[in-house]
This record gives structure tokens, C-alpha cells and sequence, in this order.
């Protein structure tokens, strides 16, 4: 059962045939700890246990879809003495690449970072003119994860992913669309004299419009959300899942020997001095 912190900052509802997940850690622009990496785990395993569920909606509350790990949550020493298959974020990795469900995503901001990573193994990807894609393993001085580094070749090409993976540029929505990251992007809004209370207005608009298109989907499947699972099933056989987790160990295995060697650890630390104080 969820404690009261991860149900707070994941929250869960459950519209007809889909479960809604939503970051909601609008302070820390829903960047990801352990408890949330526990309580996504828990849900998209239940997910899959649940013969009415037949789609995952992932998306994020305010103005960014998910800003990556929150740094400031990790202990550097501690960290180096463990293995990341062991910690949380493993877990909810092989959760996510055994997933039997739709996995759809609703990107009401930017993905940074694991929050980008995660994108490449939804089947729908509905985004909001602002969700921007970026990564900063080059600049944290490890590898890419979550297979990024074989999904992203994949998804939006070698070109594009190694502006994206190796030299940090960020990519807009329209060119993630372009390139067959995103499904779809909603049109852009003149929000110019939108007053500050509105800042949920985006996370609003993308998740209406990903429900809508659902329902329209379910409404033309005969066999009622069974085609969904069929069609998951083909796209995503047990070749490509195990593709899939050689890439994340391998990756995992590699960010676990640069926080061996000290290096990562200095860097968290000094990235740790810089952005604690600042929020408080």
C-alpha cells in the first residue's frame, strides 16, 4: 500500500479502462525520488494485473512533464555503494520494459533527463507545444539510461540523438514530432495574458486531449481494449524487451563504475552545494 507521501506525489485515478498517472511534485518540476520511483513500480505492476485496465496514462502537474532524478534526494557515498538494479529507479526500469499494457504519455512540459528517456518506450506520446526534450548525461558526466541508448537511435535517428544524448542540445516539441518521438502536439495557445493561476492550463489541455483520443480509440475497438494489449504484444515481443534491458544493464553497469570511481560523486556534490540552498 502507498504511503501517504508517494500517493501525494503520484497520484492515481481511474477513468474507465485507463489508469491516470500523474506526477505531482509541481515544486521540484516533478522530478523524480525514490518514493516515486517505488509507487510508479507498484502501479504499473498493478496495471498489468488488472483485466479492465487496458492503457497507462502517464503525465506530470504545472508547467514541466518531469525534470529528470532530483539530485538533491541522492546521498553520493551511499549511491556508490550500491547497485542501481538494486535502488528503486532499477525497479521501476525493468517495470516499465516488461509493461504488457498501452503506455501512453501526456507531456504537458518539458522531459528532461529520465523524464525524456521514459518517452521512448510509450506507444502514444501526446505533447503540449512547450515539451521540450533534453538530457544531462554528458554534463553529470555518465551515460545515457533507461535504453536510451538504443531506443533514441531508434525513435528519432542517430543524428538527433547524439545532439540530444552527447552534446546536450535540448529538442522542441516540433521537432520530436517530426522525428516520431511525439504522436501528436497540440496546437499552439497565445498565453501571453493568461494570469498566474493558469499555469496548470497546459498539464490541463494535454490530458483532455489524450483522454479524448483514447476514448475515440476504445470506441472503434471491437473486442473493447483487447486489440490495445494484441497490438502492444506484436510491437513489443520478448526479443525486443530483452534489446531492451541488455541496453538499460549495460548502461546501469556503466553509471554504477563512474560513481566507483569518485567522479560522479564530486560532481553531485558540488551540484548538491549549488542547488540545495535554493530550495529551501
Amino acid at each position: 500500500m502507498a504511503t501517504e507521501t508517494e500517493a501525494v506525489q503520484v497520484e492515481v485515478v481511474r477513468p474507465e479502462g485507463l489508469m491516470v498517472v500523474t506526477l505531482n511534485r509541481e515544486r521540484k518540476r516533478n522530478a523524480l525520488n525514490d518514493a516515486m520511483y517505488k509507487r510508479l513500480t507498484a502501479l504499473l505492476r498493478q496495471a498489468d494485473r488488472t483485466a479492465d485496465i487496458h492503457a497507462v496514462v502517464l503525465t506530470g502537474r504545472g508547467t514541466h512533464f518531469c525534470a529528470g532524478q532530483d539530485l538533491t534526494a541522492v546521498d553520493p557515498v551511499q549511491r556508490a555503494q550500491s547497485r542501481s538494479r538494486d535502488l528503486p529507479v532499477g525497479h521501476f526500469m525493468d517495470a516499465l520494459i516488461q509493461f504488457q499494457k498501452l503506455l501512453v504519455a501526456a507531456v504537458n512540459g518539458p522531459a528532461i533527463g529520465i523524464g525524456a528517456t521514459l518517452l521512448a518506450h510509450c506507444d502514444l506520446v501526446i505533447a503540449h507545444p512547450s515539451a521540450s526534450v533534453s538530457t544531462p548525461f554528458a554534463a553529470l558526466g555518465v551515460v545515457p539510461e533507461l535504453g536510451s541508448s538504443y531506443t533514441f537511435p531508434r525513435r528519432l535517428g542517430i543524428e538527433a540523438s547524439t545532439r540530444l544524448l552527447l552534446l546536450g542540445e535540448t529538442l522542441s516539441a516540433q521537432e520530436c514530432y517530426q522525428r516520431g518521438l511525439y504522436s501528436h502536439v497540440l496546437e499552439p495557445v497565445d498565453n501571453d495574458t493568461a494570469p498566474p493561476q493558469a499555469s496548470n492550463q497546459a498539464a490541463t489541455d494535454v490530458l483532455n486531449a489524450t483522454l479524448a483520443l483514447l476514448r475515440r480509440g476504445a470506441a472503434r475497438d471491437a473486442h473493447q481494449g483487447g486489440s490495445w494489449l494484441l497490438y502492444r504484444a506484436m510491437l513489443l515481443p520478448p526479443a525486443e524487451r530483452a534489446h531492451r534491458a541488455r541496453a538499460v544493464a549495460t548502461e546501469l553497469d556503466h553509471i554504477d563504475k563512474r560513481f566507483r570511481t569518485g567522479d560522479m560523486q564530486a560532481i553531485l556534490h558540488r551540484l548538491q552545494a549549488r542547488l540545495l540552498p535554493s530550495k529551501l
